[in-house]
């Protein structure tokens, strides 16, 4: 085989439970031959299905175990702090880095976990988790300004300002023409990414779609809107958009190179409650709020400050977690410290934590009675289990948690129909939903490939890590070792030979922290965007 030219484009929160459909009522033709003349499937996600790990998944082809990225922050046991992760955060080599360092040229563009943005042979425009506009968010950084001449109201917020609840049609409306005008922001990053680089390999991430589906998922049910045909064309044009935007991107590659689209995850109907751990830990005796004058004066401060438009320590991710739950460290023995996609629980343990006080003697004694108490909770409504499982950081990626527990003690996973929050606030552990458009993330992702290298018509489920493995295959590289996924031979049109090479070391450098005004900025962003 030849060198080939490959784009991946890379659609968050894409799933074929929306797509086929829309495939069906003809909206996405360029989506519907390629994946009829190319292999296809659903794509699992990572534990838990979420941008960041998933996407970090994707760019190293190794899951959050040996890359270290489960979700937008992490806990700092030494500092006590919850900080934004962001791509010092990864602890293994990216593809980009690795092909770089072979000799290809790269460009990666939006892709979430890039920021800030690292030298590559190529081009880099960092995506999720970038601050704003700002920033410095390309490499190599002059690209920033051709980005901003060429296209002055590019903007890597994708235009959603918050508030746009989608029960309102205009709210409706205001998101389809958004998304729409963001798409054609798109291709045009995109023509002048080619003109920057003459790559071997692009991926271009496209959140839109994960986007409008947090808020109006309801919508793309079909039948949906079948008595409101104005706002049904809408929704259309939309698909339609994305589509053309799609085949547009595809035909780069085509007809001798490769195409590659994938999801980090999939999504589905959001929870009809939202389920807050840490209240279950305080009625239990786990955890112990402070009630007193500090709190409400820090709520004062915090008010006060929102009212003159300055950040505030409440929004940073480098803040003391208990200063954010307002927990009484000396009487608290396990706490809740993420709670998107799953609940990670720390244990306060004494020598690892300042003020830990359970005795390492009662660690995994402590586990056994959390487990036991998460997996017996029940909705009152069913009496139905509310957590599918419970794990540790051991059982789920070989990490032991007592000298690094960023992904917390124990891990819970709730039931799809149920959502979390981390709040220690009020008496009642769920707190039920009304709104029936809203999604939220599931685990079933798709993806497609086609080219030369792949056979035509193949329906074959995979997973996320799988993808690079699989690149590396077609592009004749050498395999690194310590990758999670495997080359998808059945997809392949010939026989393929792999070869390994040592992989580079597993690095723990520790992220770097942001400046308090880009944390506050990507705090309000992942609020803006339905994550918080």
């Amino acid at each position: 085989m030849h060198k080939q030219r490959v784009i991946i484009i890379g659609i968050d929160g894409g799933t074929w439970d929306v797509f086929n459909p829309m495939i069906e009522q003809g909206l996405m033709p360029d989506l519907l031959s390629l994946k009829t003349t190319g292999c296809s499937g659903i794509l699992m996600s990572t534990d838990p299905p979420s941008t960041p790990p998933g996407w970090t998944t994707l760019m190293t082809g190794m899951l959050p175990g040996k890359h270290r990225v489960i979700g937008f922050d992490e806990y700092d046991h030494l500092t006590d702090t919850m900080r934004y992760t962001n791509s010092s955060s990864i602890a293994v080599e990216t593809m980009w880095s690795y092909l770089s360092r072979l000799g290809y040229r790269v460009a990666s563009l939006n892709m979430p976990q890039t920021y800030p943005p690292f030298q590559v042979n190529g081009i880099m425009v960092s995506g999720f988790g970038c601050p704003g506009m700002d920033c410095q968010f390309s490499w190599p950084p002059a690209f920033k300004q051709k980005i901003l001449d060429s296209i002055p109201d590019y903007d890597l917020t994708l235009g959603w300002n918050g508030g746009q609840d989608m029960i309102d049609p205009q709210a409706f409306s205001r998101a389809i023409t958004t998304t729409i005008k963001r798409l054609d922001y798109e291709r045009q990053l995109f023509d002048l990414a080619c003109q920057e680089c003459d790559w071997d390999i692009l991926l271009f991430q496209l959140h839109q779609i994960d986007s409008f589906l947090h808020r109006g998922w309801g919508y793309t049910i079909p039948g949906a809107l079948s008595d409101r045909p104005h706002l049904q064309s809408q929704l259309h044009k939309m698909f339609q958009a994305f589509d053309k935007l799609i085949g547009y991107l595809a035909a780069s590659c085509q007809p001798n190179g490769s195409v590659m689209i994938v999801s980090d995850h999939g999504h589905g109907p959001a929870p009809k409650a939202q389920i807050k751990p840490n209240v279950a830990l305080r009625q239990t005796g786990y955890l112990k709020t402070r009630r007193s004058l500090k709190r409400i004066g820090n709520r004062i401060i915090k008010n006060c400050r929102k009212l003159t438009g300055k950040t505030t320590h409440f929004q940073s991710g480098e803040t003391r977690i208990r200063e954010k739950l307002m927990i009484d460290a000396r009487h608290t023995r396990a706490f809740c410290i993420n709670a998107v996609g799953y609940c990670s629980v720390v244990i306060n343990l004494k020598g690892r934590q300042k003020e830990g006080i359970v005795e390492p003697s009662d660690y995994h004694e402590t586990i056994n009675n959390l487990k036991h108490l998460f997996e017996s909770i029940e909705d009152p409504d069913s009496g139905n289990k509310i957590f599918q499982r419970a794990v540790t950081p051991a059982e789920l990626y070989g990490i032991d948690a007592r000298n690094d527990c960023r992904f917390g003690d124990v891990i819970f996973f709730p039931y799809p129909q149920y959502g979390l929050s981390r709040s220690t606030k009020g008496d009642s552990i769920l707190k039920y939903s009304s709104n029936p458009y809203k999604g939220c993330h599931r685990k079933e992702g798709m993806y497609v490939l086609n080219g030369p290298s792949f056979k035509s018509g193949l329906n074959l489920n995979a997973s996320i890590a799988d993808i690079v493995p699989t690149l590396y295959g077609i592009m004749q590289v050498d395999l690194p070792e310590n990758l999670d996924g495997r080359i998808l031979h059945e997809a392949l049109n010939y026989k393929l030979e792999t070869q390994y090479t040592n992989s580079a070391p597993v690095t723990d450098t520790g992220t770097k922290r942001l400046s308090e005004s880009d944390e506050a900025l990507i705090h309000q962003r992942l609020v803006n965007m339905g994550y918080l």
